[in-house]
């Protein structure tokens, strides 16, 4: 599912650069798409799946014949850059494809530390960007003046705050007691607030909320007190090596809730 929407997102900037060459843009040998990935560091587990999946909807366009620009058939060539997780790198990565490679779209990364700055490039060039994998009001709260070149697709994070809750429901056997872990980049603020009110239509109650910067690694606090509370949901909004660090101590500490829940 994941590299079907990420190929999904591809096609989408398909449909934006074939408007944007409009009738003049055929006779040139390849139509550019350029895309700053998190390939390594903290995120990588995310870009690996996003160059796979951008890689098989390229392949699979070319294999048709390419795109449709005014009547002549172009290929498109797919440009991927790593951008260590670093949203510096990013931001500069997406200037360089989009003045120096003169990119004619652009594919974005994964999670708004990363794809805020590449669409803010993109709305400063004036060239297309697609993102997927980042919530969609986190994005919208990174350009307070309104996106005109970066497009998301994707879920918004009130929604996934309900259907996380739907999800627990299935269970009968929970006592209803969560312990929220969210950090504080963007994501995590805009869904700390949903996952409360989404605990509450459902008649949960909140036992332990606890936030805490991206890239902590010691967790022992929280997990204690959750687990002296009697939390048997655990509900949790972090990037996947603090996810992984968050769940390695759960299990250290001998606190085994019913139900856990991480949305990256």
């Amino acid at each position: 599912m994941q590299r079907t929407r990420l190929a999904a997102a591809a096609m989408a900037v398909v449909g934006l650069l074939t408007a944007a060459c409009g009738s003049g843009g055929g006779g040139s040998s390849a139509i550019l798409l350029g895309t700053s990935l998190s390939l390594t560091g903290s995120l990588g587990s995310f870009g690996v799946l996003q160059q796979k999946g951008y890689q098989q909807a390229v392949a699979d366009l070319n294999a048709a014949g390419g795109v449709d620009v005014g009547g002549t058939k172009e290929k498109v060539k797919l440009t991927i850059l790593d951008n260590r997780s670093d949203p510096s790198l990013a931001s500069q990565q997406t200037r360089t494809l989009a003045l120096k490679d003169n990119a004619t779209a652009l594919l974005g990364g994964s999670t708004p530390p990363i794809t805020i700055p590449e669409g803010l490039v993109a709305d400063q060039q004036r060239v297309p960007l697609v993102v997927t994998n980042t919530p969609i009001l986190a994005f919208q709260q990174g350009n307070g003046s309104g996106w005109k070149y970066a497009w998301d697709f994707f879920f918004d994070e009130k929604d996934q705050a309900g259907t996380s809750f739907e999800a627990f429901n299935l269970d009968p056997s929970n006592d209803k007691r969560v312990a929220l872990f969210t950090d504080t980049e963007p994501d995590g603020v805009v869904e700390r607030g949903f996952y409360k009110s989404a605990a509450a239509a459902n008649g949960y109650s909140v036992v332990g909320d606890y936030t805490f910067p991206v890239g902590t690694t010691d967790y022992s606090v929280f997990v204690n007190d959750a687990r002296a509370k009697a939390a048997d949901v655990v509900l949790a909004q972090m990037i996947p090596p603090d996810g992984f660090a968050l769940w390695k101590q759960m299990k250290g500490l001998g606190y085994a809730p019913k139900i856990a829940l991480a949305p990256a």
